[in-house]
């Protein structure tokens, strides 16, 4: 990531503290790799209070339920035409029913209830996240205690509705509270430029999968995957090489090539392939990358493009739409 000039990256508590040498202030603090990359350390009690789909924010009674839509509970034969032809059920977006409980029998949903409970969370968070680091600040003489808070950005509002209304109440709340108690709201550029040094450390291999290591991305029920996307990207690669300053339709289709290259890379697929849920869907996703790359490598080979299958292609699979297909290119 270095040689690529990526200034700094993420990762799992698990990976840093298993890290050589053990990082000095926890994740309280971020580390720099021999290689120079500065590494930030997701904290895990801000992880846990915000992600957890059983103790988390998002598991209290009052908040909408995700998974309880009508596109379930009602009939098929009512739901069944606005969803389209042949499709008996699927989300509509129309949830009226809380989380409640592990029980069917939900209670309303009440908007206002929710919205309240959502401010309250907030607050808590801010609290929990300034006790955590006063404490860490008695032992920490030489730099500020550092709370890194990533997230997957559809969690807020999507699976936690809510969530939009929690961001904006923590940030108000930061705000007033900032000047009185020296609590400082940054982004980890921001930091990075304020903080230049850090310990060394050379963090072990992790990921915010189950078990925190690879069995998630790598199981009997997605290996077949990497097989097929490592061959798509060696042959991107290959392109790259053989056709550096392409413009007009050749570029175009590189460009698509690229994309195809990088949904095959999605880590969503083997997530899904792994649950079970909407495995079919993974499955054909891949699939799909991997047989359009494919046609493009061998129109390429051949010199010829399909320009009506391309155009239909891009408007399909328009991901990065400013991609340029050089990317794939050996660092020189």
């Amino acid at each position: 990531m270095s040689e690529y000039n990526f200034k700094y990256t993420i990762v799992t508590t698990r990976g840093a503290l298993l890290g050589r040498p053990t990082p000095l202030y926890g994740s309280f603090s971020p580390v720099i790799s021999a290689s120079g990359l500065n590494i930030y350390i997701r904290d895990a009690g801000a992880t846990k209070a915000v992600w957890s789909e059983t103790e988390g924010y998002p598991a209290d009674p009052v908040y909408r339920d995700f998974y309880r839509d009508i596109g379930y509970d009602l009939e098929a034969e009512y739901i069944g035409p606005y969803l389209g032809h042949g499709i008996e059920h699927g989300f509509t977006g129309f949830k009226y029913w809380a989380v409640t409980g592990h029980t069917n029998s939900k209670r309303p949903y009440e908007p206002g209830e929710a919205g309240a409970r959502a401010v309250e969370h907030a607050h808590a968070f801010l609290a929990e996240r300034r006790a955590a680091a006063r404490a860490a600040s008695f032992w920490m003489k030489e730099r500020k205690p550092l709370i890194v808070c990533p997230y997957d950005a559809e969690l807020f509002g999507h699976w936690w509705f809510e969530g939009p209304l929690f961001l904006e109440a923590l940030f108000r709340a930061a705000s007033r509270r900032n000047e009185a108690e020296d609590l400082e709201l940054c982004t980890l550029g921001e930091y990075l430029r304020s903080e230049p040094e850090a310990p060394e450390s050379e963090p072990e291999f992790s990921s915010w999968g189950e078990g925190g290591y690879a069995e998630v991305w790598l199981d009997g029920a997605n290996d077949w995957v990497h097989r097929h996307s490592h061959q798509t990207i060696g042959r991107m690669m290959e392109l790259a090489e053989r056709f550096p300053n392409e413009s007009g339709l050749r570029e175009r289709i590189l460009n698509q090539g690229a994309r195809e290259a990088l949904l095959t890379m999605s880590s969503d697929w083997p997530l899904l392939l792994k649950s079970g849920q909407s495995s079919s869907f993974a499955r054909s996703q891949i699939e799909d990358a991997v047989g359009n790359f494919t046609r493009i490598y061998e129109m390429l080979c051949a010199n010829t493009v399909d320009t009506e299958w391309l155009t239909s292609l891009e408007k399909r699979n328009n991901l990065f739409p400013e991609i340029n297909y050089r990317v794939f290119s050996k660092k020189r």
